[in-house]
């Protein structure tokens, strides 16, 4: 199975509409810009829970990345680790 590539999703908003079409987001670290990422993530899954979807955020320092999944549509480990790889593919050819 392909997982699809990862999106850069701006806001709140564009997060919980991805989430609700059960989908996940794979967010470099470098995304996160100067914002404070686990301040970011914390008022994400606030934000999420007052809208009734229940995500996960797992974050994962060896690969420098945080995976947000809804709790009820949770991707498989083959579609994380696909989405993972394609963001680390976007890294070494420059990609944003």
């Amino acid at each position: 199975m392909s997982a699809p590539a990862p999106e850069r999703v701006r806001d709140f908003d564009e997060t919980a509409g991805k989430l609700q079409a059960g989908g996940w987001l794979v967010y470099p670290y470098e995304a996160y810009g100067q914002l404070d990422r686990g301040e970011w993530n914390t008022e994400l899954v606030k934000y999420l829970a007052e809208r009734g979807i229940a995500a996960e955020v797992i974050d994962i320092p060896r690969k420098s990345v945080t995976v947000v999944v809804n709790a009820v549509a949770v991707p498989t480990r083959d579609q994380v680790v696909e989405s993972i790889a394609a963001v680390d593919y976007r890294r070494v050819m420059g990609g944003a």
